[in-house]
């Protein structure tokens, strides 16, 4: 019977032991907190950078004409049913903009993203099919 007590208080210790290691929280020694951001730091955007979709297909550009801001993102969405090819002018070469290019064709359900980290104006087209165009304008 005293074996019994023993045991039992001693699985009550080891429980409490462990409940008291997994409710205390976690500190780590050496750590030092980081500071809370207060006020408004120069230079950094008062809005959060969006990504703008554009579908993609036999009716070309959806929006053909698409303006941003520097920081956000464009979407090519090859909704169509042909391969398509959405790059930055001028045709074959794909200066205007460099990167606008995902240097190959998009399948149906194929995507291609761009962000754009400064101003400028990059004219788009299919490269499969050059008279297909469009405009993005970051500002």
């Amino acid at each position: 019977m005293k074996t019994l007590i023993v045991v039992v208080v001693i699985i009550l210790l080891a429980g409490l032991g462990v409940w008291y290691f997994y409710s205390s929280p976690a500190t780590e020694t050496g750590s030092t907190p980081l500071p809370t951001p207060t006020g408004t730091q120069t230079g950094v955007p008062t809005t959060a950078a969006k990504e703008v979709v554009v579908n993609v297909g036999e009716t070309g550009f959806l929006p053909k004409d698409v303006t941003l801001n520097v920081g956000d993102s464009i979407k090519f969405v090859n909704v169509g049913t042909k391969a398509f090819w959405p790059a930055s002018g001028p045709h074959p070469v794909h200066t205007a903009c460099p990167g606008l290019d995902p240097k190959k064709a998009l399948d149906k359900g194929d995507a291609f993203s761009f962000v754009f980290s400064q101003a400028e104006t990059c004219p788009i087209h299919n490269h499969l099919d050059p008279s297909t165009t469009g405009s993005i304008t970051v500002k």
